[in-house]
């Protein structure tokens, strides 16, 4: 899957935002996402131990996903 360059998105938003180690998979879900909202749909599911930053991963998707206008529900 191509990486898609630094200016395509402003994810993260903010310094404090940065995701230590996970920029590979942020750029798969950014890709994902790009893909979504050019109307091909998927289904990611993510997986691994606990503390690992999967809420951290999803949440920060959830954030970029809303602010290019796509709706964004979540549940527990």
């Amino acid at each position: 899957m191509p990486m898609p360059s630094t200016e395509e998105s402003a994810w993260p938003l903010r310094p404090a935002d940065v995701i230590v180690g996970r920029a590979r998979e942020q750029a798969v879900l950014l890709t994902l996402l790009q893909s979504m909202l050019a109307g091909r749909g998927c289904l990611v599911l993510l997986a691994g131990e606990a503390g690992i930053g999967k809420t951290t991963l999803v949440e920060a998707l959830a954030s970029e996903a809303a602010a290019r206008g796509a709706l964004v529900l979540s549940g527990h």
